[in-house]
């Protein structure tokens, strides 16, 4: 039993010991297409952006790539595979940068083929403080159509971490399960230049039940509910949490209990 503490983020995961965890299966698991953006997927994806240390590089920039009706029926490779060659561009203008990106399929809203899922791809960028927006239209637009149409983009800025959170819930992690296939919807480009600052600390039971107790308390006032989770034997339980709230947490239980 021990809990993990992102020192400089806003994560704190406390690991028990389910009995089903670390069982091994015993058939062999094929995965399914990628269909949408689940609920497990979108938490992954938020454990990640928490654990980040905010002594590193900060969101500083929400850029936004759609495409045109001339790309209808365009498949979920050949989306990746633009986003490939967008980030090539954007290397050899920027240099290395990290960012997170989202793919996600919304309803046409006008055009000819108004109410069809359409594909656009949302970049968070971090450290990177300005991005020339006639570049980006235009590199974005050599990608899709080689040029040959002006493909519709967009720059916003973000000033603070809590600024990338309200855009991280609002446009990049926003539940979509589809019934086509999708492949990947997320993921982040060049994660290394990111700080995460993982801290384990092994715990007794007691220490462990006792921790958990706070955490269901501190979770339930937070989102103005009774949880349902998190309160069976040995289940663990994760929450974003300042890491110096978990720290005083920590420090605050007995150490004497074995």
């Amino acid at each position: 039993m021990d809990v993990n503490v992102a020192v400089g983020g806003s994560f704190v995961r406390l690991r028990g010991a389910s009995p089903h965890r670390g069982r091994e299966r015993d058939y062999d698991h094929v995965r399914g297409p990628v269909c949408g953006f689940s609920k497990q997927s979108r938490k992954r994806y938020f454990d990640l952006f928490n654990s980040l240390d905010r002594q590193g590089p900060r969101p500083t920039l929400l850029l936004t790539l759609t495409y045109s009706d001339t790309s209808h029926g365009r498949t979920w490779q050949e989306c990746k595979a633009d986003l490939r060659a967008f980030r090539a561009r954007f290397e050899r203008r920027y240099g290395k940068v990290p960012y997170f990106w989202r793919l996600e399929y919304k309803p046409r809203q006008s055009g000819q083929y108004v109410g069809q899922l359409m594909p656009h791809f949302h970049l968070l960028v971090f450290g990177q403080e300005r991005v020339d927006k006639d570049w980006l239209r235009g590199a974005w637009s050599e990608v899709v159509s080689n040029g040959a149409e002006s493909v519709r983009t967009n720059i916003r800025p973000i000033y603070d971490w809590r600024g990338a959170a309200g855009y991280l819930s609002k446009d990049l992690a926003k539940e979509q399960v589809t019934d086509m296939a999708t492949g990947r919807v997320w993921g982040v480009v060049n994660k290394a230049m990111l700080f995460i600052r993982m801290v384990v600390v092994s715990l007794s039971q007691l220490q462990w039940y006792k921790l958990r107790r706070v955490l269901r308390g501190w979770l339930g006032r937070k989102l103005g509910r009774r949880l349902w989770w998190g309160k069976a034997r040995g289940q663990g339980l994760t929450c974003y949490i300042d890491s110096d709230v978990g720290v005083r947490l920590l420090t605050s239980l007995p150490q004497s209990w074995d």
